[in-house]
């Protein structure tokens, strides 16, 4: 199971990470798991989610020029945490 991306999103859900370092470090490790196929062993509900959030990362736009259809900092976080919470109310 992908532990250290569930740990990144945690850590940015809960305030102990800036977004930049959430969005630096989440991008990085999402693709070395990808990569060296650690993402494949995942449940079908947690890969979804997490490739969810890799895309949703893939569209945040920190300055202000961003399009319509790019998240900004709350925006993301907002979409992070209900990726989570469909991922622990599908689980249940």
């Amino acid at each position: 199971m992908s532990e250290k991306l569930l740990n990144i999103i945690e850590k940015f859900l809960t305030y102990k990470i800036s977004t930049h370092d959430f969005v630096d470090k989440y991008q990085k490790l999402w693709k070395i798991e990808r990569d060296s196929h650690i993402l494949q062993k995942d449940n079908a509900l947690l890969s979804e989610c997490l490739s969810s959030v890799f895309c949703a990362v893939d569209i945040y736009e920190p300055e202000n020029t961003r399009e319509k259809y790019e998240f900004d900092e709350a925006a993301l976080k907002e979409e992070v945490a209900r990726l989570v919470d469909k991922l622990s109310t599908q689980e249940s």
